[in-house]
């Protein structure tokens, strides 16, 4: 808040990014689920999907993975700071 009471632009910005994050580590947590419960319960590699398709199971593992590295260690190569201007019309 400033001296006015009033919220700064950056309070309220991140508020949504740290929902993401969140909602991308359950989401993370469920696709390594899909993948591990078959080869603790069936033990086996392939496991079929909504449509009848057979998935090997270590490919939910290595995507939820992926993405829980994403959302919890946050790469500098995902941050939103833009490129540095080169045009010399848009200043």
């Amino acid at each position: 808040m400033d001296k006015h009471g009033r919220h700064s632009h950056n309070e309220f910005s991140k508020r949504p990014r740290r929902i993401v994050r969140i909602g991308a580590v359950l989401g993370g947590l469920a696709m390594i689920s899909l993948g591990v419960r078959p080869l603790l319960l069936r033990r086996g590699y392939v496991y079929e999907n909504w449509w009848g398709d057979p998935v090997f199971v270590f490919i939910p593992i290595v995507a939820g993975l992926l993405v829980l590295f994403i959302a919890i260690l946050k790469p500098k190569w995902l941050d939103d700071q833009e490129a540095p201007s080169k045009s010399r019309f848009r200043g």
